[in-house]
């Protein structure tokens, strides 16, 4: 059982850093950083993580008229 447990916080450990970099990368990228960040990843698969955060930072920056997350509208 100690062993699952293990396993399942190291899983989620793992999320939770991919997360973070992934906000990082987005950050980088809205700041008009994105060769930096590009060079920093490296050669390979780094346009798609460029790519990625890009996408995320899109979405953080332009919410959704429809009051995003919170679903706000109309009243």
């Amino acid at each position: 059982m100690t062993g699952t447990y293990s396993r399942l916080a190291y899983q989620k450990r793992l999320e939770c850093i991919r997360w973070k970099s992934q906000i990082t990368l987005a950050y980088g990228v809205r700041q008009g950083r994105g060769a930096e960040v590009e060079k920093l990843l490296g050669e390979v698969d780094s346009q798609m993580y460029v790519n990625k955060a890009q996408n995320l930072a899109d979405d953080v920056s332009h919410p959704e008229p429809s009051g995003g997350y919170f679903g706000g509208g109309q009243a």
